[in-house]
Parts: structure tokens; sequence; C-alpha cells
């Protein structure tokens, strides 16, 4: 993205995107179905001119109810869309130069795949949700260029007792034993101070 971009951004949240993209284009228009998330974004840049606000249902538009904007971005957004198809529509016809779907999915972190392949665990694994969206879109004649971006992450908890308990929620059997999850947690931490780190 350029300085001399005008951007629309689906279903901002709160700002992960937004504050940075403020700073960086020349025109930002923020679109979401929650009021509450747009007066607090609002609050947040009250000074930034060249952001906008419009309250509506991305998947329900009218086709005069948005211009045009260089970029048309929507990350994690569509979790709460019944017709994305529609969704999709209108970032295509909405997007003068490109769209940007951004969608976080597998590999879930080593630990869990140790967990599965030692101890035969039933962990609930991430679905790969983006190729539903590849396949919605040749169905449209639109040939993404998809891309998967690795991304580094580390977890801080007060306690290794805290790591443990959080890193073992994506198994959901009740039998499930701590003292397996220590063993293989013990490879992917460190730590720093009082505090215990954790990536993936």
């Amino acid at each position: 993205m350029e300085p001399q971009h005008s951007v629309l951004e689906i279903g901002p949240g709160w700002g992960n995107y937004t504050f940075p993209l403020a700073d960086k284009v020349s025109k930002l228009t923020c679109v979401d179905s929650s009021e509450s998330i747009l007066n607090y974004l609002q609050q947040c840049m009250p000074q930034e001119e060249h952001v906008s606000y419009i309250h509506a249902k991305w998947e329900s538009l009218e086709d005069d109810e948005i211009e045009p904007h260089d970029i048309v971005l929507g990350v994690n957004c569509f979790y709460r869309m019944y017709e994305i198809k529609a969704a999709l529509y209108h970032m295509n016809r909405l997007a003068k130069k490109r769209a940007i779907i951004g969608m976080t999915t597998g590999p879930i972190q080593p630990h869990y795949e140790q967990l599965y392949e030692k101890y035969g665990y039933d962990i609930k694994f991430p679905r790969r949700d983006y190729i539903e969206f590849l396949n919605l879109l040749y169905e449209m004649d639109i040939y993404a260029d998809c891309q998967i971006i690795p991304l580094e992450r580390v977890y801080e908890y007060e306690s290794y007792e805290q790591l443990v308990a959080t890193q073992s929620k994506k198994n959901p059997n009740d039998e499930f034993s701590a003292s397996p999850c220590r063993g293989i947690t013990a490879t992917f931490y460190r730590r720093k101070g009082w505090t215990v780190l954790l990536s993936s």
C-alpha cells in the first residue's frame, strides 16, 4: 500500500490494522456492523479527518452505498457473515486496484501435533477455511493469488501452570492428562524473569 491509496477496511474490529493504515494511507473508510466498535475507533482517532466510518452489514450493501477505493481489505472478518459470495462480490466491485482477504489458519501449534501423534489425543485442529474462499472466487471467475505467510507469535504467561492450562484447550477430551502436555511444552517455552514465554 502506498500513501496515495484509498483503503476500504471491512470489519476493523478493535483496530489491529486500522491504526497503522490510518498512519499510512490518504483515505481510510471503515465498515462494520457494530456501532460500538465504530464509536471506539472514532474516539481513538478524533483528529484523523481522512478516516470515515460506515455502519452497515458488508454483505448487504446497496450498490451505490460506498464509492470504489483503491484497495479493499478484510482480515478475519467473515466468520459472522452468512452470504459470503455477496461479500466477495462487493469486495471485487469496489476495489479499483486490489482486494485483499486475510485469514488466520493452521498449521496448529507444534506441541498439539506431538500430543496427537505420540499420545493419540483428540485434538481440535483448525479448519482451512481459505480453501472455501478460493473455490467461491473460482466460481465467480476470479483467480486469486493465494499466499500463505508464516506468522511467529510469543505468548506470555505468569506461571508454567497457566501455560499448561491454556495450551491444553484444543483437546476436548475430559480424560485429558496434563502430564504429557507438561513434557512436550517444555521443549517450546523459556523463562524471562517471572514470565513464561511460549513460541509457536
